[in-house]
């Protein structure tokens, strides 16, 4: 018999608003450095679990933490709604039951809100988490959905589920789905002449939850700055978060290779988070900023 995860995941196709924020990390004086226009996902309010998911027994109780982060937005009212839901549908009493505060709040502008979430499992918990079908099982977890309200464009990232899974069973594969993941979206191997640039595009994906999230580059030579260099990053989000790694030689920089190291802070799962660029100086002679030699 198969075991197949079950996992609720809500998906919402949007069309970007593009912002203008400043702000990057790195060593000055890069020629050329401006602000980046940025997708609404790094501007619009925000709002998830600390976690995607965890496990439980019946007849037991853990504790939750939901953040709402305003941004620019407000001063407006805000309500939190929560339930409960299993693969039936409304989870009964004997199964989970759930309390939380600041369930209404003012936000204002620049503001971080917390709501703590006490949740006891009954004894029916994890009875009806194996679901077989003629094509095989899955595991369904009991899911908290967190609404918010006002409803509408502005908070459309705010809405959030948690998974509480039982643990009489294994879930292949779990790690991995709910990893974050940062990708470099051009060489880290390349030249430059003095007084050239080179931009590299990232992209960070936020597996499961919420968190602050930044990046971190180790000394060197050149002149190196990420933009955006700090953001709140949570799952789900269409398009990820875009940044971009801006690379300067300069002038009186001497002919040689050299490196640096890009980390994210703030990650969780399994993937790797550190990516070394390694750059080729050349003396300017028969060569053209952004070709790409190989190292000597």
């Amino acid at each position: 018999m198969k075991l197949f995860p079950y996992l609720l995941i809500a998906a919402c196709l949007c069309l970007p608003i593009a912002f203008v924020l400043a702000g990057s990390v790195g060593n000055p004086g890069i020629p050329g450095d401006r602000p980046l226009m940025l997708p609404d996902q790094y501007v619009l309010p925000v709002g998830g679990f600390g976690a995607p998911y965890t496990f439980a027994g019946p007849n037991s109780s853990l504790d939750l933490t939901y953040t709402f982060y305003s941004r620019s937005w407000g001063p407006e009212n805000v309500t939190l709604n929560l339930s409960a839901t299993d693969y039936y549908g409304p989870a009964s009493d004997d199964t989970v039951k759930i309390s939380f505060d600041n369930a209404s709040f003012t936000a204002m502008p620049g503001a971080e809100y917390v709501s703590h979430i006490h949740v006891e499992t009954g004894p029916a918990f994890g009875s009806a988490s194996e679901i077989c079908r003629s094509d095989g099982c899955i595991i369904s977890p009991v899911n908290l959905h967190m609404h918010v309200m006002p409803e509408g464009t502005a908070t459309r990232l705010c809405d959030d589920t948690f998974h509480l899974y039982s643990n009489h069973f294994l879930i292949p594969g779990l790690p991995a789905v709910t990893s974050d993941f940062l990708s470099v979206m051009n060489e880290t191997v390349f030249s430059l002449e003095p007084g050239g640039t080179r931009e590299i595009s990232l992209e960070f994906s936020r597996g499961g939850g919420i968190a602050n999230i930044s990046y971190l580059l180790s000394d060197t030579p050149l002149s190196v700055s990420v933009t955006p260099s700090r953001f709140i990053a949570r799952h789900q989000v269409p398009g990820a978060y875009p940044a971009i790694l801006t690379v300067h030689a300069g002038n009186n920089l001497a002919q040689g290779n050299y490196s640096f190291t890009l980390d994210a802070i703030g990650t969780q799962g399994i993937s790797s988070y550190s990516h070394t660029f390694n750059v080729h100086v050349s003396s300017g002679a028969g060569s053209r900023s952004g070709q790409d030699p190989p190292l000597p």
